[in-house]
């Protein structure tokens, strides 16, 4: 007869333990005593937080271009480029972020309807 504990794991694969260590970070302390719902609710918020900063910074991006091209800004070459590239990271994060929380609301998702 095998001893189970009560808080142990059924054995996960790599994504999975990806997803979950992703969705802890996200989430924090607060994190492991909330529901599935809950859980999805803080995640669905971040995603909406991330889709704001990466409209904000495609915004950013399309102002400082428009007003070098149309010469209304008084920037060096240098600095356009180094605000151009600082705001597109930025942007390349954003999509990053945007893409693991979906794939953590996902997850959540598959999780709540296997309970």
């Amino acid at each position: 007869m095998q001893k189970t504990i009560e808080n142990e794991l059924p054995p996960q694969s790599a994504e999975e333990k990806r997803i979950r260590t992703f969705i802890d970070i996200q989430l924090g302390k607060q994190g492991k005593n909330l529901s599935w719902q809950q859980k999805k609710a803080i995640i669905q918020k971040k995603f909406t937080k991330v889709l704001i900063m990466m409209g904000l910074n495609v915004g950013f991006v399309l102002f400082f271009a428009i007003s070098f091209y149309y010469d209304i800004t008084q920037l060096s070459t240098s600095w356009f480029n180094v605000i151009i590239v600082f705001f597109l990271i930025n942007v390349l994060f954003s999509i990053y972020q945007h893409r693991q929380l979906k794939e953590a609301t996902t997850w959540i998702e598959k999780k709540q309807n296997e309970t």
